[in-house]
C-alpha cells in the first residue's frame, strides 16, 4: 500500500511540473502606504506594444487588481517623456497635448490640470530587485490617457497595447502660377507658420506629401527665391509632417506676404516688384564652397542621470568616451561634428532634440548601452529608429553593419521605437545600445578603451558611408 501511494504522489508531482505556467509568479519589494519596501510575491506580466515586446530591467506585475509597469519605458515607447520630481516624490508624464502628473501612493492624478481618480484606486507606486528601483503606474490609466488602448491575454500572461494611429491627409506639392504659390491639402487640414532667419516655415501636421516626399520649387520671384518642401515621419507631437520653407529674398518678412489659408489650400502672394534701379556692375564673387555634413553626436545619460548602474560602472561613463572618439574620428575625416555633451554634464532630452534642429544637423546619433536584469545572459548590438523613418532606417542600417564588423558583437538586430529624441529631431536620427551592461562580459568589454575604439570606428565608419565623401573643391 505504501508502495502505491508513493507511486501516486510522484505521479502527480511529475504532472504538476509539467504543466504549462499561466502566471509567471515572482517576489519584489514594493513600496507600501507608510513608505517602506516591502516583499511582494506578485504575477509578473509581459508588455507588448503593436506587436513588440518590451523589455525591462524591472518587471510589469499585477498587484490588487491592476497592472503597474515601469513608467519611463512606457511613456517613451509612446512618445511622451518623463520627470521625476524627487522633492515632491511625483512623476510628470507629457507628450504636447496630455500632461499627466502622478504623486507616489495616492489615488489621484492631475490630467491636465484636472483631478482625476485612479481605476480601482490603485496609485503609482515603486518596485525594487536587484539593487534597481523604478517607479511604477497603473498601464490602463497612463496608456489611456495618452490615447493608446489595452487589452489584456490572460492565457499568454501579456499586456497588448496598441498606440493610437494619428489620422493623416495628403498634401500636394507646391504649384507656382504668375508668382503666386499654392499648396493644397484636405479640407480639415491644420496649418502652422512660424519664421527662421531668412524663411518662412508652413507645417501641415499630420499631412503626407502625395507628390514626392522631398524637392525644391525655383520661383525666383520678388519676395520668395525659392520653395522646399519635405516630409518628416519622426518628429514633434505628430507622426507625420509636411513641410514647406519659403526661402525669402534678403530684406523681406513675412509681413510682405499674403498669406491666405481657405478650404486646406495655402495661397502665397507677393509683393509687385519695384522699379529697378540703375546699378553699376559689380565683379563676381568667388563661390563659396558648400559646408561639409553636420553630425551631432549624443553622449547618453549624464550629470545626474547615471543611467543603468552595473558592476560598479555607469551608462553615462561608458557612453561619453565612445561618443567623443566617434566625434574625433569622423572630424579627421572632414565631418563638422557637434556634440549635446562633452563632459559628465545633465542634459534634458528635449535640449537634445533641440540643440540637433535649432543646428540644422544633417544627421543626429545618440550613443547608448542597454541592460535587462531579469536575462543576464543577453548581450549584443540593438540599433533604433523611427517606425516610418524611411532615411533614418538606412542610416540604422549602415551604422549597425559597420560596428558588426568592427566588433563581431552578437546581432540583436535593427528595431524601431519612438524614443523622444527619435520623434523630435527633425533629420535622420538614430540611437545605438551598443551592448549589454547587465551581462558581466559584455558590461567589461565595454569599459575597456580598446573596444570603445572599436565600437566608435564602426560608428563614424558607417556615419561616413551613409553620408558619402567629404568633396575636395
Amino acid at each position: 500500500m505504501k508502495t502505491l501511494r508513493a507511486l501516486i504522489l510522484t505521479l502527480l508531482l511529475a504532472l504538476l511540473l509539467a504543466a504549462p505556467a499561466l502566471a509567471a509568479p515572482g517576489t519584489l519589494e514594493v513600496r507600501d502606504s507608510a513608505g517602506y519596501f516591502a516583499p511582494q510575491s506578485v504575477r509578473t506580466v509581459s508588455l507588448v506594444l503593436d506587436g513588440r515586446t518590451l523589455e525591462t530591467d524591472i518587471p510589469a506585475f499585477i498587484l490588487n487588481g491592476r497592472t503597474l509597469v515601469p513608467v519611463r519605458v512606457i511613456s517613451e515607447d509612446l512618445g511622451a517623456s518623463v520627470t521625476w520630481k524627487q522633492e515632491t516624490m511625483q512623476v510628470q508624464i507629457e507628450n504636447g497635448r496630455t500632461s499627466i502628473l502622478l504623486t507616489i501612493g495616492s489615488a489621484e492624478a492631475m490630467v491636465n490640470g484636472q483631478t482625476v481618480r485612479l481605476y480601482d484606486g490603485v496609485p503609482a507606486t515603486m518596485a525594487r530587485q536587484d539593487g534597481l528601483t523604478r517607479t511604477m503606474v497603473p498601464v490602463r490609466f497612463v496608456t489611456e490617457q495618452l490615447g493608446a488602448s489595452v487589452e489584456f491575454d490572460d492565457a499568454a500572461s501579456a499586456v497588448q497595447i496598441s498606440a493610437p494611429q494619428a489620422p493623416t491627409y495628403a498634401v500636394t506639392a507646391p504649384r507656382l502660377q504668375g508668382g503666386v504659390v499654392t499648396v493644397a491639402a484636405d479640407s480639415a487640414a491644420e496649418l502652422s507658420v512660424f519664421t527662421l532667419p531668412g524663411r518662412v516655415v508652413a507645417d501641415f501636421p499630420g499631412g503626407v506629401l502625395a507628390d514626392s516626399s522631398f524637392g525644391k520649387l525655383a520661383v525666383d520671384g520678388t519676395a520668395v527665391a525659392a520653395v522646399r518642401y519635405n516630409q518628416y515621419d519622426q518628429g514633434y507631437d505628430d507622426a507625420r509632417v509636411a513641410r514647406v520653407v519659403f526661402d525669402l529674398r534678403e530684406g523681406y518678412g513675412i509681413d510682405d506676404l499674403g498669406l491666405d489659408f481657405t478650404g486646406g489650400t495655402l495661397t502665397v502672394t507677393q509683393p509687385e516688384a519695384p522699379p529697378e534701379p540703375v546699378i553699376p556692375p559689380e565683379p563676381e564673387a568667388p563661390e563659396q564652397p558648400d559646408l561639409p555634413p553636420l553630425v551631432v553626436l549624443d553622449a547618453g545619460h549624464g550629470g545626474t542621470d547615471i543611467g543603468a548602474p552595473y558592476f560598479g560602472l555607469y551608462e553615462k561613463d561608458l557612453t561619453l568616451p565612445i561618443t567623443l572618439e566617434t566625434g574625433a574620428l569622423l572630424e579627421a575625416a572632414g565631418y563638422r561634428v557637434e556634440y549635446t555633451r562633452r563632459e559628465d554634464a545633465t542634459v534634458s532630452l528635449a535640449a537634445r532634440a533641440e540643440q540637433a534642429n535649432t543646428q540644422q544637423a544633417d544627421i543626429f546619433v545618440s550613443i547608448h548601452a542597454n541592460a535587462f536584469a531579469q536575462k543576464p545572459e543577453v548581450s549584443g548590438l540593438e540599433t533604433y529608429y523611427l517606425v516610418d523613418g524611411v532615411r533614418a532606417k538606412v542610416l540604422a542600417e549602415s551604422i549597425h553593419r559597420a560596428v558588426l564588423d568592427a566588433t563581431g558583437a552578437n546581432d540583436r538586430g535593427l528595431r524601431t521605437a519612438n524614443f523622444y529624441v527619435l520623434r523630435n529631431t527633425t533629420m535622420p536620427a538614430v540611437l545605438v545600445e551598443t551592448g549589454y551592461m547587465s551581462n558581466e562580459a559584455e558590461c567589461a568589454q565595454l569599459a575597456s578603451v580598446e573596444y570603445q575604439r572599436l565600437l566608435a570606428g564602426g560608428i563614424a565608419a558607417g556615419i561616413a558611408a551613409y553620408l558619402g565623401p567629404i568633396s575636395e573643391s
